[in-house]
């Protein structure tokens, strides 16, 4: 057993180690990273700070391991030691200037894939391919099915409204105009941030993600509710006056139906009725019935002195 113990030269010593992109990419496919010489981690969390001790010493002093860092190479020792890595964090981005800002405040270009600070720290990060229809601009706020309001009025042209009532999304846009996007047909709404895509299940937009902050501004679309109310009185109102005209209808075939009752007993009550004014009779011929207009004739009163009927 070894009972004597000193510090070696240069024994106690922090720094930052300079991993290349390709080991940073396989520290996260494999959670490990080998730190030279036996020193290998395994089993990495995402920001956790790993405590290491080197193995027990046997009992022959020259057949310990051997330790190599970039301060020295030492024989027969015993080591503690704290590896912490940041495994991944998340950086705000400026699409304006392509720039990523660092936690230290660097700014560094989007393009480059990694870059480091004034703190000596080397972050990467993967570079999206160039794509000219610039897909990584949107987000996905809603996927799912909706309704698509349309008016059977051709009189007026009516905006197509989209509505999605569930449990945790519920809003309401109207289409204003429609543009392709490369394959994709994508229409405007009454707002300048929201779009609609009607799609299929085998041929979405992007991938349900997480969401920008920026696009969850609910204060930015309220005005689709009131679009929503507005369509939901006026397709009220249109079914009230539809149901208004539809009984008025069903009340003057049955007031036609009892007026034909009279037709063979009372010819000038039927075209009254029907007619709704004096001056009119009726008259039958097999099954049809004529509505006559009389001809005014001009009447005066003769003033006599004996009795009518006398």
């Amino acid at each position: 057993m070894h009972s004597h113990v000193s510090i070696v030269h240069n024994g106690r010593s922090k720094y930052i180690r300079k991993v290349s992109a390709n080991t940073c990419k396989k520290l996260h496919n494999t959670k490990t990273i080998f730190l030279g010489g036996s020193a290998l981690i395994s089993g990495l969390k995402v920001n956790f700070t790993t405590t290491l001790h080197s193995p027990v010493l046997p009992q022959r002093m020259d057949a310990a391991p051997e330790l190599s860092d970039p301060f020295g190479t030492w024989d027969n020792v015993v080591v503690q030691g704290t590896v912490k890595i940041t495994k991944s964090l998340q950086l705000p981005a400026r699409y304006s200037t392509n720039e990523v800002i660092l936690p230290s405040g660097a700014r560094c270009h989007v393009t480059n894939g990694g870059c480091n600070d004034a703190d000596g720290m080397t972050t990467y990060w993967s570079v999206l391919p160039i794509d000219s229809c610039q897909f990584n601009r949107y987000d996905v706020l809603y996927q799912g099915p909706a309704y698509r309001l349309t008016s059977i009025s051709t009189q007026k042209e009516t905006p197509i409204i989209y509505t999605v009532t569930t449990k945790d999304t519920t809003f309401a846009l109207a289409k204003t105009n429609e543009f392709n996007l490369c394959e994709y047909k994508i229409l405007r709404t009454e707002h300048s941030k929201p779009f609609i895509l009607e799609t299929q299940p085998d041929h979405t937009f992007k991938v349900h993600s997480k969401v920008s902050i920026e696009n969850l501004d609910i204060f930015s679309f309220v005005n689709s509710k009131f679009i929503y109310v507005e369509k939901h009185l006026k397709t009220q109102l249109t079914q009230l006056y539809r149901d208004i005209i539809k009984q008025k209808c069903a009340l003057q075939r049955q007031i036609l139906e009892n007026a034909l009752s009279l037709a063979s007993i009372a010819p000038n009550e039927m075209a009254h009725k029907i007619i709704k004014t004096l001056g009119y009779t009726a008259i039958m011929a097999g099954e049809a019935i004529h509505l006559i207009k009389c001809v005014l004739v001009e009447c005066r009163i003769r003033q006599i002195n004996v009795c009518y009927n006398s």
